[in-house]
């Protein structure tokens, strides 16, 4: 039976695959930590089992780069592009400097105690504006986004979208600027979506206008992916002048509060990307009956990305979707009405909204 630390060794090198293709230094950071028992048991100080991933301990790291003078000034920082850094991946003292930062910096123990990842990639509103356009039409929405984090892709309609030879949508003037491949045949209805309202829910919600929290996100960021960044900035910016509100607390007690407080004259569309992950199955299920309660007294629309398998799914439906992979997310909209539901796979999609292949 495989022990803690074999188990810890196997998720990381998960994400080192994951990682490959997008990350190059977050990739090798943990294949490094993989390699070493001492660094990999960092983990272990994490509270919650499932934010057991290297992320967390990278995210650490990264934040320590962008708010400490002393961090910075440490080797390691020559990696890394957010603070100046240019070495390559591929240097062999990559793995030396890596285990002197973390054996030195012994604010990691607290941040790994205290700080969980967070998902705030803007780059996922271009693909979810897509997917409300899909079950809203022309009906003006009521939006909530469950597991918003810093609320983020509650401002996707002010966001500016490039969909390259299909066209762009949204404010012409908007400082927040997107890019979103169409790939394949066949091409989303591009219309305009009207939100009237707007609320995010979040247990542990991040305020984007408190420089340490917006950091903190800034870091889960991996750090040579500098186009993120750039959306990152330019999203906290959008956050920072038009203010939103966030409901602290449980999805099972915050959604039907959400729900009961929108306005009636909205189709009430709840959104998720890369949230239900962090339920096990059983609440995902809870989560699904949840939806169908609700919709028994108003009608509520759903559109979620999230990774393969991870919305449940009938057999039908899943045969109806297909198989996404691991190297996309599913693109899913729901239509509750009446404890009713209809399931419609609209895509398969980037993890971070660069490109849709619309079905």
């Amino acid at each position: 039976m495989p022990t803690d630390l074999e188990r810890l060794r196997r998720r990381v090198l998960a994400y080192v695959d994951a990682a490959a293709g997008r990350s190059p230094l977050t990739s090798a950071m943990a294949r490094l930590l993989a390699a070493d028992d001492e660094l990999l048991g960092l983990l272990n100080h994490v509270p919650d089992e499932r934010q057991r991933i290297p992320n967390v301990i990278l995210a650490a790291v990264h934040f320590l780069m962008l708010r400490s003078p002393d961090a910075s000034g440490h080797e390691l920082a020559g990696w890394f592009p957010t603070v100046g850094g240019s070495r390559l991946v591929d240097d062999p003292d990559l793995g030396r400097a890596l285990g002197s930062f973390l054996r030195s910096h012994e604010e990691i123990l607290g941040l790994l105690r205290t700080r969980t990842t967070q998902t705030n990639e803007i780059g996922r509103a271009a693909v979810l504006r897509l997917g409300i356009r899909a079950v809203a039409r022309d009906r003006p929405v009521a939006l909530i986004d469950v597991g918003t984090s810093g609320g983020v892709n509650l401002h996707l309609d002010r966001a500016r979208i490039d969909h390259g030879i299909h066209g762009t949508v949204g404010p012409a003037d908007s400082p927040l600027r997107l890019e979103c491949e169409l790939r394949g045949d066949i091409v989303p209805d591009l219309g305009s979506v009207t939100i009237g309202w707007r609320l995010g829910l979040d247990r542990d919600p991040v305020d984007l206008t408190d420089d340490v929290a917006a950091d903190w996100t800034r870091a889960c960021i991996w750090p040579d992916q500098h186009a993120r960044h750039e959306r990152f900035v330019a999203a906290r910016d959008a956050v920072r002048a038009a203010p939103h509100t966030v409901l602290k607390g449980d999805l099972f007690d915050t959604v039907p509060a959400a729900v009961a407080a929108a306005p009636e004259d909205l189709l009430v569309v709840l959104t998720h990307s890369l949230v239900l992950y962090y339920l096990d199955a059983a609440q995902r299920l809870e989560f699904e009956d949840l939806l169908t309660e609700l919709s028994r007294r108003r009608e509520i629309g759903r559109v979620g990305l999230e990774t393969d398998r991870v919305i449940p799914l009938t057999a039908d439906e899943e045969a109806l979707l297909g198989i996404v992979g691991d190297e996309a997310s599913a693109l899913v909209a729901s239509r509750h009405v009446g404890a009713a539901r209809t399931v419609v796979g609209l895509g398969r999609s980037d993890h971070h909204g660069a490109w849709i292949s619309w079905r």
